[in-house]
């Protein structure tokens, strides 16, 4: 079991916490995953999740994994996520009733606030880290650097409207970790099972924390070496082999295909074709033997055969908006390509000359941080 002080000290060096709320445990799986081969380690899952408690037992023994608690809002809540390997909570309010639980436990405190009021009421009653939140309502980054002007030993972390538009403003501030959630884990990407893209996210923000060593070097350690153990506890939504039968670590290339008649777990998007579960496709949908020109126009060349194109980017049974070209703001990103390991990750924790992370409590010598 890592100790308060130690977790601490690594959020500070990996600096993001990424914010997963899904609608089931399998997808919280599977984003939790995509998001660890771009290079974060440190997750909140939401005890919204159904099953959530199952995720954080999963990866509570994962050397490489941090997991805590999000949403906790009484004791009730903390002693759930305490036995079940939470490594911190994360509460939405000033809570000091669950300082005491988290001691316990022996699992970090995180408590949120958004006036200098509450802050220092939070850090005061014990909390081991105080979560801004929501940030982007009150000024994002020029909210911060007036606190850092009045309040010297601020032990903060920030969350609520970073993207990567405006992460480097927060990384300049002595916090001690940024909270992620939207930006790293869209809705729409989840629902469309693209973990592909979530790991291209995920390196993107890495690289936003390298500056400008990001262009010289575009390779980002992922968080999960290669054959690392993982508990067969759960599957990912998108495969049938559990994820530690596999020999690249948590991609198996077989896709599911429950017996026939049995209701879709991942409740497909309307319009999706859906064999075994319905014998008549939807129409409009991709079908073997039949040219793209039967559906969307613009997509592909017309009368040309499924089997023309370059394999592995058309499948029969998926929607057509599944090939579709990226969106145009994510540069490089393809979502056809298959998802490639990155070379594993020299052992040991960076060199303290590669690290970026400003302490808390001290001014950088010679640098104005606040104007």
């Amino acid at each position: 079991m890592i100790i308060p002080h130690e977790l601490l000290s690594i959020i500070g060096r990996r600096r993001f916490i990424a914010e997963v709320r899904t609608e089931s445990a399998r997808q919280g799986l599977a984003t939790i995953d995509a998001l660890a081969r771009g290079g974060i380690s440190v997750f909140e899952i939401s005890l919204a999740i159904p099953g959530a408690e199952e995720l954080l037992r999963h990866y509570s023994g994962n050397p490489a994994i941090f997991v805590g608690a999000g949403g906790i809002l009484d004791a009730r809540q903390a002693h759930e996520a305490g036995r079940a390997g939470a490594a911190f909570i994360v509460a939405p309010i000033v809570a000091p009733e669950l300082i005491p639980i988290c001691a316990q436990y022996q699992i970090a405190c995180i408590l949120s606030a958004l006036t200098p009021t509450e802050i220092i009421a939070a850090q005061r009653a014990g909390a081991d880290l105080v979560n801004v939140f929501p940030i982007s309502s009150v000024g994002g980054s020029n909210y911060l650097r007036s606190l850092f002007r009045h309040f010297t030993a601020l032990n903060l972390m920030v969350s609520g409207g970073i993207g990567l538009d405006n992460v480097g403003e927060f990384l300049q501030l002595p916090v001690r970790a940024l909270g992620i959630s939207s930006a790293l884990t869209p809705y729409e990407v989840i629902m469309r099972g693209d973990w592909n893209m979530l790991t291209h996210l995920a390196r993107q923000f890495i690289l936003a924390t390298q500056g400008d060593d990001a262009s010289a070097s575009q390779h980002v350690p992922s968080a999960l070496p290669p054959h690392a153990p993982i508990l067969d506890t759960m599957r990912s939504p998108t495969y049938a082999t559990p994820l530690s039968d596999h020999p690249d670590f948590g991609y198996p290339a077989i896709p599911i295909v429950p017996p026939p008649g049995s209701p879709n777990p991942m409740r497909p998007q309307t319009g999706a074709s859906q064999p075994p579960y319905s014998p008549v496709p939807a129409a409009g949908i991709s079908q073997p033997g039949q040219p793209l020109s039967a559906y969307a126009p613009g997509t592909a060349q017309p009368g040309q055969p499924l089997s023309a194109y370059a394999p592995g980017t058309a499948q029969p049974g998926q929607p057509l908006s599944a090939y579709a070209p990226p969106p145009s703001n994510i540069p490089g990103y393809q979502s056809s390509s298959p998802i490639v390991d990155p070379p594993t990750p020299p052992s040991g924790e960076p060199s303290a000359q590669s690290e970026t992370f400003k302490p808390w409590d001290s001014k950088p010598a010679g640098e104005d941080w606040i104007n």
